[in-house]
């Protein structure tokens, strides 16, 4: 499973088809790369449904507290991609965090602090962007900035 395919079923999700929409992500739940991301985005898509099924609400937010202490960095960069591009920055901040405290040389984690920050609305974050864009290139992650752009296009 890509990431392109998981933000392809996130945007429909977004655009109103909620319970195909849960039933994608259901089936990406076994799938490592994508495990914890699909589990953040059943409880978003949940959430947007018309009548919120608040017992699987809280098993999927129990499951996603267990998966973030043990997920590989892949699966938390997925957790915090989504986070972003839903407008949850804090929350993606942390999963990044998270991953480079492990990893710290992870290209594309840098590379995404510096868009979560960049697109923050918070001043004292976008300051600090222009030096994770910069480490990002030094670690090695020029193509994906465009990646990042583009997808960051579809939800604004």
């Amino acid at each position: 499973m890509t990431f392109s395919v998981f933000l392809a079923q996130t945007v429909f999700s977004s655009k109103g088809g909620i319970s195909e929409a849960i039933r994608d992500f259901e089936s990406l739940k076994g799938q490592q790369d994508v495990q914890l991301a699909s589990l953040v985005a059943l409880i978003y898509a949940h959430k947007k449904s018309r009548v919120v099924d608040s017992e699987a609400v809280n098993d999927l937010q129990n499951r996603v507290e267990v998966e973030e202490r043990t997920a590989p960095e892949r699966s938390l960069l997925q957790a915090a991609m989504f986070f972003w591009h839903i407008g949850e920055h804090k929350r993606a901040r942390e999963q990044v965090i998270q991953i480079l405290e492990v990893q710290p040389d992870y290209a594309q984690a840098t590379a995404l602090l510096g868009w979560i920050d960049l697109t923050s609305g918070r001043e004292s974050l976008e300051k600090k962007c222009q030096k994770y864009f910069d480490q990002a290139l030094s670690q090695g992650a020029p193509q994906l900035f465009l990646l990042l752009i583009e997808g960051h296009n579809v939800f604004h």
